[in-house]
């Protein structure tokens, strides 16, 4: 098993299943996928496991996908390891300890029917957690919004489309050197006082930046499976297409493409509001404020340490998917001493390194922002009160 790609949360149906014990599996437990889980190819030719009914992909390991038809029609614990025995010439206790990791990694993400997983106490959930952003989705209709973006797709089909596309990503980059050039050469004094202005442009961006996320996902062939508005820290408000399965796509540029397909959009609003305000075509206070807020949230939507489009396009053109939650699971899970997860367990030397390093930072630039948010609210409370 190698890594998981999460969509937008499904409700838990499984609460009433009797619920795994430390002990599992036993040799007479049964283990079978859930009906709509299904094996497919994605992303770099890996093979993954799909679940229809929560959009969750999960890739395998070469072993594990040999396992998948017994694993669909069912079978006993005992009489896998056995079987597995015999082919391998393993003796039965190497075999279990091989195969029992993936059968508790299957059951924990909610591929296996007839028990729950147990939640294995704070720390354990802890070390499961990577210390996500608290939020909450509201999903809007996605089915209408995906007809939309199919409609749209259409006229980027074929060599023009294709070069239209790129003529928009060059666009976007010199917008923000235009950008650049305008903080750093072009004095301006930015009017505070028009930050009502920032809302006025930033609403209609943020839909046609997500749009041209959901636009690039029909132009490759995947659906957009949701469209809405998220609320970090369940008060600011984030516009969001979920593009999950993207995933699907076996070459990496075409997934690189659909996550910059927003922040080039971005870039090239970013560039006319700098070109105006260098020939001073309007108020330069209003475009100094719109240029420098525009500047930050693009700076923003590229942090390494946040779940950001920029983010998320570095580890799909690096070929390391799901980088960022790989590496904190496996800290939090050397850090509080718990089992490593079976995509975990037999990592190479210059991963552990890797998940180390960047894991850490990442925790550590989370933990700042919580301590942060707490402190502030501590001091508005303190006002208050």
């Amino acid at each position: 098993m190698s890594t998981t790609v999460d969509p937008p949360q499904a409700g838990e149906a499984a609460a009433a299943l009797p619920v795994a014990d430390e002990h599992w599996p036993a040799g007479d437990d049964l283990l079978k996928l859930r009906p709509g889980v299904e094996l497919l190819t994605g992303a770099d030719g890996r093979s993954m496991l799909f679940d229809d009914e929560s959009g969750k992909y999960v890739f395998l390991s070469a072993g594990a996908c040999l396992l998948v038809p017994q694993l669909t029609t069912g079978v006993r614990y005992g009489q896998l390891t056995g079987e597995l025995a015999r082919r391998s010439g393993a003796r039965a206790e190497q075999v279990d300890r091989a195969s029992r990791p993936l059968a508790r990694d299957l059951l924990r993400m909610g591929l296996l029917e007839g028990i729950a997983p147990d939640a294995g106490g704070v720390t354990a959930r802890l070390a499961r957690s990577q210390i996500k952003m608290p939020h909450v989705r509201l999903p809007l209709s996605t089915a209408r919004a995906d007809r939309v973006f199919a409609a749209l797709a259409r006229l980027f089909r074929g060599r023009a489309g294709g070069l239209a596309l790129g003529a928009a990503g060059l666009l976007g980059l010199a917008g923000v050197l235009a950008a650049l050039g305008a903080i750093f050469f072009t004095p301006f004094a930015p009017d505070l006082s028009a930050v009502w202005v920032v809302y006025l442009v930033m609403i209609p961006q943020t839909l046609l930046h997500e749009t041209a996320h959901g636009v690039l996902c029909r132009r490759y062939g995947v659906p957009a499976r949701e469209v809405g508005v998220a609320l970090w820290f369940y008060v600011m408000p984030i516009a969001y297409v979920d593009r999950s399965d993207s995933v699907r796509l076996e070459r990496r540029w075409p997934r690189v493409a659909i996550l910059l397909a927003g922040p080039a959009f971005d870039g090239i609003v970013l560039g006319v509001l700098a070109v105006l305000l260098i020939c001073g075509a309007g108020d330069p206070g209003v475009l100094g404020v719109l240029v420098a807020f525009q500047t930050v949230m693009l700076c923003m939507n590229f942090n390494p340490m946040l779940p950001t489009d920029g983010q998320q396009a570095l580890e799909n053109a690096l070929g390391k998917l799901n980088l960022r939650n790989r590496a904190m699971t496996y800290v939090l899970h050397r850090l509080l001493r718990k089992p490593l997860p079976s995509a975990l367990a037999k990592t190479a030397r210059r991963d552990r390194a890797l998940f180390w390093g960047y894991g850490l930072v990442c925790l550590g630039y989370l933990l700042l922002v919580f301590g942060m948010l707490g402190v502030t609210l501590y001091t508005l409370v303190g006002h208050l009160f």
